[in-house]
């Protein structure tokens, strides 16, 4: 896009982008020195300057325009690599294209000016994939790890909760109201963080519009601020997936006996709990590494969220079965321990390799040595 002054039209005349002119503190009007293409210099007159924020293609790169009858004094062995045609009403596109191929040979490829708009558009299509799919990469990230945060933070509250939620057990309450009691509680903290997310992303998307708006960005009119829709879409979001994680803390504290949880001691997972989410883990294992592979062959677009699922699957299947393989890993690398630590270092071993999931009783440490 022509900025200022006009286009060069004689051979001593040349045009450069806005940032060159800027750097080299030049302006319509004055003369520049450019390098021929046989090594020496040369003095022209700028007479426009071009604006080429509009174009990304040319970003970061300085423009020098100048007319067609003297680019041989600037530029050594140039060549033409694409040639955009414009038919005439009547013209048949086939046969000029044919032509055209046949005259240059394997020289510039030859496509209409239909060709380069749908060309254009297939690129726009794919960098506009690109970058959604990049985004909503960072967004499932962003949703895995926020669920694992929200489930561990209930599970360590309800842990210390365990004896208040016995009593109620203890006057009348079945499992599905206390379940439905950690549920609510997971409700209302979702609303509330979900509210108060919302309305800090709204201010930081005003805060940089703001900023950007003080920027030059040429013909580019930035606008940050979401849409009613995505606000009420992420709130909800944010509800869902608070509810999500607390669906496992809530259903493992509401099946605590109540008189071993006054006591101290904590029932163990039966032997169908334990294979079934084995199994979960198993196929989360697999399904990531499904995935991993998927997006090795897969083409760029949908390469991206493949390696990202992947990820996420495989992240939080080897989580779920770390204190299954914990103890093999212990053995493995308990040795230098027990040889260099001595009885320290033997009894630390033992005890990671005999730890087994889940809360101990608090007596079990205090058995030693009392009366």
């Amino acid at each position: 896009m022509l900025k200022d002054g006009r286009w060069p039209g004689a051979p001593g005349e040349v045009l450069l982008d806005t940032d060159t002119a800027r750097r080299i503190d030049a302006a319509p009007g004055s003369d520049v020195r450019l390098t021929r293409a046989d090594g020496g210099t040369t003095t022209a007159r700028l007479v426009g300057t071009l604006d080429g924020r509009g174009a990304p293609s040319f970003a970061g790169h300085p423009i020098v325009a100048v007319p067609d009858g003297a680019v041989e004094r600037y530029a050594a062995a140039v060549t033409a690599a694409q040639l955009d045609v414009r038919l005439l009403s009547g013209a048949s596109r086939s046969h000029t294209t044919e032509a055209l191929r046949a005259a240059l040979g394997d020289g510039p490829e030859v496509r209409t000016r239909e060709a380069s708009v749908a060309a254009a558009t297939r690129q726009s299509r794919t960098l506009y994939g690109v970058v959604l799919i990049a985004a909503l990469s960072f967004v499932l990230i962003a949703l895995a790890v926020a669920r694992m945060v929200v489930s561990n933070t209930f599970s360590v509250v309800l842990a210390q909760r365990t004896r208040q939620l016995a009593l109620l057990r203890c006057v009348g309450a079945d499992r599905a109201q206390i379940r439905r009691l950690i549920l609510r509680q997971g409700l209302l903290l979702g609303m509330g963080a979900s509210a108060a997310g919302v309305l800090l992303g709204v201010g930081l998307c005003a805060a940089a519009t703001a900023l950007a708006r003080t920027a030059d960005l040429g013909p580019v009119h930035l606008r940050l601020l979401p849409s009613p829709l995505t606000c009420v879409l992420a709130g909800l979001f944010g509800v869902l997936l608070t509810l999500l994680a607390v669906r496992g803390p809530a259903k493992k504290a509401s099946a605590v006996p109540p008189v071993a949880a006054l006591g101290g001691a904590y029932g163990t997972v039966g032997t169908v709990a334990r294979l079934r989410a084995a199994a979960w883990s198993v196929v989360l294992l697999l399904a990531g590494v499904a995935s991993l592979v998927l997006g090795v062959v897969a083409p760029p677009p949908l390469s991206l969220l493949a390696v990202t699922l992947g990820a996420i699957c495989s992240f939080f299947g080897v989580l779920r079965l770390s204190h299954r393989l914990l103890p093999a890993v212990v053995a493995a690398l308990g040795g230098p321990a027990r040889r260099l630590g001595g009885t320290a270092g033997r009894l630390a071993t033992q005890q990671l390799r005999l730890n087994r999931p889940g809360p101990a009783p608090p007596g079990r440490p205090f058995c030693s040595g009392s009366r």
